[in-house]
């Protein structure tokens, strides 16, 4: 099993936040799976 931190997984999270990356639920994935594109 891997851990981390409280205090790391908001460093990193906020990292890819300032790096552009977004995320997807469950239904856009769904629909990007079927050859759509994910919402802008």
């Amino acid at each position: 099993m891997i851990t981390v931190s409280p205090n790391h997984f908001e460093a990193q999270t906020a990292y890819l936040t300032q790096a552009g990356y977004r995320t997807a639920g469950a239904q856009q994935l769904g629909v990007y799976l079927v050859g759509k594109p994910l919402p802008a």
